[in-house]
């Protein structure tokens, strides 16, 4: 399966577009934006993004700077997997938005997870380089590391911290922050057997 990941848009289209330009979706199965699609709101920001990527496959979570109204958009549309999981393939992709989700709703979230498992939430796992700031500071979550902890799953994509995009390793699970789509970040990743990550490829092409 081949995936485009992207994360933290902020409203700025031009940076959508640009990736949109750079990679080929019709060899694209499913596109994973984790959070941030807005820059808190409004709704036709989000509703701009659906219509980039027109009838292509999408899931979702918000990110910490989508608020009230998009949320409910976002949970309202096929998009959206806020706490939830939908199986494509034989994966089950489970999500959970905002900048400090709790280890309950995301284990919540995978509750009915069928085979192999990925993960999308808006706040990087602590400990694993996907959350460093330019001082070094490690922001990410430590409920995040818990849930991949017991959970297992075969692949993290997150967003969030700016700063830090990048494959990373926690245990068998790989970590991918593709950095922010406004700066026209994204990642390719492929999973091969048993959703196993192959292949991840980190690119960059116009942004702000």
């Amino acid at each position: 399966m081949r995936l485009l990941a992207i994360a933290d848009l902020h409203g700025y289209m031009l940076g959508l577009r640009n990736i949109l330009e750079a990679v080929s979706l019709d060899k694209i199965d499913l596109v994973l934006f984790a959070g941030d699609i807005t820059n808190f709101g409004p709704v036709s920001e989000l509703e701009e993004a659906m219509a980039a990527l027109g009838d292509k496959q999408v899931l979702a979570v918000p990110g910490n700077c989508d608020l009230g109204d998009v949320i409910r958009a976002l949970d309202g549309s096929a998009w959206g997997i806020n706490g939830r999981s939908v199986a494509v393939k034989g994966i089950t992709f489970a999500g959970t938005g905002g900048g400090h989700p709790d280890l309950g709703t995301i284990l919540q979230a995978a509750s009915d997870r069928d085979g192999p498992l990925v993960l999308v939430t808006h706040a990087p796992p602590s400990g694993t380089g996907a959350a460093l700031l330019p001082n070094g500071q490690d922001i990410g979550s430590d409920e995040v590391h818990r849930a991949i902890s017991q959970l297992s799953p075969t692949l993290v994509v997150c967003g969030h911290v700016h700063e830090s995009p990048g494959r990373f390793q926690l245990g068998d699970t790989v970590v991918v922050n593709p950095g922010p789509a406004q700066d026209g970040r994204y990642a390719l990743i492929k999973l091969g057997r048993k959703g196993m990550v192959s292949s991840v490829s980190l690119g960059r092409t116009g942004g702000w």
